[in-house]
């Protein structure tokens, strides 16, 4: 994936994406490594570590519970503290120890009432204070900008709409 990153002059490559899914409707998960946690962040630390062996950039997505298409823009995904460690977080904290991705893609989404690209405790309090990962945190394409400017967590945004 690198070598052919390289040959198309692209320094960040939007992968991999390591979303767990919550039932057969979701759209993306094709894209997705494994339905299991612990698998899908050793493979994700692979992938990563050989993208970023060659000099680009890799960017593990969708942080975090980006489990749909439908309505992904608008979704609350609720879930407990137990289930959304053990299982949606924990294929991202694997690869982020074991990798070191240099950016990680926030998701539309909410996460019990909190929008991901605006959530401190998500983009702040977690993967950096807890996890100790300091890399680049970038929106998904077209994010929309519920608070962004009030938070100011995302200091890499995609393509914004326009009106």
């Amino acid at each position: 994936m690198a070598k052919e990153a390289v040959a198309k002059g692209v320094h960040v490559l939007l992968a991999p994406t390591i979303n767990m899914q919550r039932g057969p409707l979701g759209g993306r998960g094709f894209e997705s490594i494994s339905e299991d946690p612990v698998l899908s962040g050793l493979a994700a630390a692979a992938l990563i570590n050989g993208i970023q062996s060659d000099g680009i950039v890799a960017c593990i997505k969708h942080f975090v519970c980006n489990d749909q298409e439908h309505e992904r823009n608008r979704v609350d995904v609720r879930i407990t503290e137990r289930a959304l460690r053990e299982i949606y977080l924990m294929p991202f904290m694997i690869a982020m120890k074991k990798a070191n991705p240099g950016t990680l893609m926030s998701s539309y989404n909410k996460v019990n009432g909190e929008h991901v690209s605006e959530s401190k405790r998500f983009l702040h309090t977690l993967i950096r204070e807890e996890w100790g990962w300091d890399g680049a945190v970038i929106s998904d394409w077209f994010v929309p900008l519920f608070d962004y400017f009030s938070h100011c967590l995302l200091p890499s945004l995609m393509p914004l709409y326009t009106l």
